[in-house]
């Protein structure tokens, strides 16, 4: 996949699978309303980070489990989910399945995340974002 610059980024819905993907401009009614300006460092292709973060959080296996997270709650799966975070915003604000053992439900919840600028989330993104482990 090649880097694109670009200004902005749209979501797009895709069955229950959300990507972000560059854009020139978001189409009315094809693009979820959710266009945003990224931090300087989301720049790359989300499927990149994405890719990233789950090596670093769960070398991606889907059924990794951390009984004690640094913050010292439990997390789950592919992108190393708490529960309470993962019903919160993946199921109830997001309306995605109520699956957190599946790694693409976490991809979605992960990008929509990320694209409302909530990659605090993941202190190792950082890692991806800055090419280190791309």
């Amino acid at each position: 996949m090649q880097s694109v610059p670009v200004q902005a980024f749209c979501v797009r819905e895709s069955s229950y699978i959300w990507r972000v993907e560059p854009v020139i401009s978001c189409e009315r009614g094809k693009y979820h309303p959710a266009a945003f300006e990224p931090t300087e460092a989301i720049l790359e292709p989300m499927a990149r980070v994405l890719d990233c973060l789950a090596g670093l959080e769960s070398s991606n296996n889907p059924l990794a489990y951390n009984p004690r997270d640094s913050d010292g709650f439990p997390a789950w799966g592919l992108l190393q989910f708490k529960d309470f975070t993962f019903k919160e915003k993946c199921v109830d604000e997001f309306g995605l399945p109520n699956d957190i053992w599946d790694g693409q439900i976490q991809r979605a919840c992960a990008a929509r995340l990320i694209a409302h600028k909530e990659e605090w989330r993941w202190p190792p993104i950082k890692n991806c974002l800055n090419g280190k482990h791309l």
